[in-house]
């Protein structure tokens, strides 16, 4: 018994020695490719291919941030020490130390490459949520349409395309962004619209588009899937691939949208914020929204803990969904506009 309880030991300070090992290893081996990669970085902005207002022990310090694998080793070693000072065992230690490190690395990576061109990390931070809620948007059409019917609707992403369109012909052709202002001048007899109906037309456009998808869809289930609804399945799914060949191959003649690449003119001009051309209404708008979610989240957890029975307003889900919204577009727009303030 004794042999055997031994043997766990050594097996087990065996296991620390080498998770605390690994640690430092990754450590020294993180100190080199660092010294590599702001060598390669140095060359980098000198050839003027990396913008960046840091130098000298500042960008040192940003290059190993963007770097990371010394951080790495330094967090594992930190977590693999802290594990054994709670006398975990190391192979609990090395199940959820992973995780923790993966997180912090990833954090570290990301504030160095803030730091090294906030504006430029910005931007692709912006265009990366747009274009991830547009996927988001497309993705939760798919699923509810499948929860609901159970059907892999593949016209789905051409009817998406079909009020693109829409929304492009409407500003190209149809101007229809420009019709509250055009409203405006005749009726108040003013020079020129303030610039704020331009806001309003591209909510008509909006509206527009959204109409156009909608009304198309519901046709398409009338027409194509409404007849099938008691056909086997692989009938409506064959269906679908024939409704979304259809709208892709209809779209692109001649007398549809045609097959050319087109660009989508912009409703508004483009306006780029900087410290000297910054808007102060829309950033107080966005602090503002971001200290209504705010508080009216902490005030939901404190009344969820303090009453038993918590009143039926309060179990609302479009509060909840308003809280949810300010919360994301003011801290979103306040962070993003702050940060360009500072």
């Amino acid at each position: 018994m004794n042999d055997e309880a031994s043997r766990v030991s050594v097996k087990t300070i065996a296991l620390w020695i080498v998770a605390i090992g690994v640690g430092g290893l990754v450590a020294y081996l993180g100190v080199l490719a660092f010294s590599n990669s702001l060598a390669r970085t140095l060359s980098e902005i000198a050839a003027g291919k990396v913008r960046t207002e840091l130098s000298g022990f500042a960008l040192g310090v940003v290059q190993s941030f963007r770097s990371v694998i010394m951080y790495v080793g330094i967090t594992w070693a930190i977590v693999m020490v802290v594990a054994l000072l709670r006398r975990q065992m190391p192979q609990q230690a090395i199940a959820r130390g992973w995780i923790i490190v993966l997180a912090i690395s990833v954090a570290i990576k990301l504030l160095g490459e803030f730091l090294l061109n906030p504006g430029l990390f910005l931007e692709i931070v912006s265009g990366g949520l747009q274009k991830g809620f547009l996927y988001a948007l497309i993705a939760l059409g798919y699923t509810m349409i499948y929860g609901v019917v159970k059907l892999i609707n593949f016209a789905h992403g051409d009817i998406f395309m079909v009020g693109a369109f829409v929304s492009f012909y409407t500003i190209s052709s149809l101007e229809v962004h420009h019709l509250p202002g055009v409203l405006y001048v005749r009726l108040s007899g003013a020079a020129e619209a303030p610039q704020w109906l331009l806001a309003i037309g591209g909510f008509l456009v909006i509206l527009a588009s959204m109409a156009t998808s909608a009304l198309l869809a519901v046709v398409i289930e009338r027409v194509a899937y409404k007849p099938l609804r008691d056909a086997p399945r692989i009938a409506a799914l064959i269906t679908a691939v024939g409704v979304s060949f259809f709208l892709e191959y209809f779209s692109a003649l001649d007398f549809s949208f045609g097959p050319d690449f087109v660009t989508y003119n912009r409703p508004f001009p483009l306006v780029r914020w900087d410290n000297t051309n910054m808007n102060a209404v829309l950033l107080f708008i966005f602090v503002a929204l971001l200290l209504f979610g705010g508080l009216g989240q902490l005030i939901l957890w404190v009344l969820e803990r303090r009453m038993t029975r918590v009143p039926e307003i309060l179990h609302s889900a479009f509060l909840r969904l308003l809280i949810r919204f300010s919360l994301l577009a003011g801290g979103f727009g306040g962070l993003y506009m702050g940060l360009i303030l500072l």
